[in-house]
């Protein structure tokens, strides 16, 4: 798994995090500066068993380091390594507002907290799947069904819901309904819908409930994390 995140963005200079994350046999603690050693592999069996001459992580830091960055490992035996880099590099002038919101945008979404509300299975994957292939990390609950999500949300703190509409026992609309009466400040967590049923009809009746937007399903990944970041900046916006 490859990713990249910024860190910070200041004048024109940005910091970018990168990382890459195996699920191989990993390094034992004591072995894991030795692997940026030239011709050094964890253990000697290594070499025979996977290949390499134990080159290409000495290579790889030594351009790091001429970046002005650091080259780390952390390993866990047996579940696989994560290797990370930070650098600062120069914003460029083409395009560069654009790009630089949109990852700012992306970012808002990486940090919030969110609650994904779905009784189908394949769905919930599929949803999750696609916020850590496009973001990382995220951190997101899953409730099956309306009574679930309520349960959530009056334990948790919440920035926002992404709500199926269609759901065994209590539906999207009655969940939203009830999340309204709650107490301030949980009566204001923004609700994204998610419906396979786009009609003008089904997006009136989800906002006549209290919902503050809809996607249809199955959604674009622009499409969703666009409107994920409208809900967030309105939330701050009236914070």
């Amino acid at each position: 798994t490859v990713r990249c995140r910024l860190v910070s963005l200041q004048d024109k200079e940005a910091v970018l995090e990168f990382s890459v994350q195996d699920t191989g046999i990993g390094i034992a603690p004591d072995k894991i500066e030795k692997v940026f050693e030239s011709f050094t592999q964890a253990s000697s069996d290594t070499n025979r068993k996977f290949g390499g001459t134990g080159l290409g992580l000495t290579i790889s830091r030594q351009l790091v380091e001429l970046m002005g960055g650091k080259l780390t490992a952390r390993s866990t035996p047996g579940e696989g390594t994560t290797f990370t880099f930070t650098v600062s590099l120069p914003v460029g002038e083409g395009g560069t507002r654009q790009a630089t919101e949109e990852v700012l945008q992306l970012d808002m979404i990486r940090r919030a907290k969110l609650l994904l509300v779905e009784d189908n299975e394949f769905n919930r994957i599929v949803a999750v799947d696609t916020l850590n292939e496009f973001l990382g990390e995220v951190q997101v609950d899953v409730a099956r069904d309306g009574n679930e999500a309520l349960g959530k949300i009056a334990q948790n703190s919440y920035d926002l819901v992404l709500m199926d509409i269609q759901m065994p026992g209590m539906d999207g609309y009655d969940a939203t309904r009830h999340i309204r009466k709650m107490a301030s400040p949980l009566n204001k967590i923004p609700i994204l819908a998610m419906t396979a049923n786009a009609t003008p009809e089904e997006i009136a009746k989800c906002s006549e409930c209290g919902m503050d937007g809809h996607v249809a399903k199955p959604f674009v990944p622009e499409a969703l994390f666009r409107k994920m970041c409208e809900l967030l900046n309105a939330r701050d916006a009236n914070a």
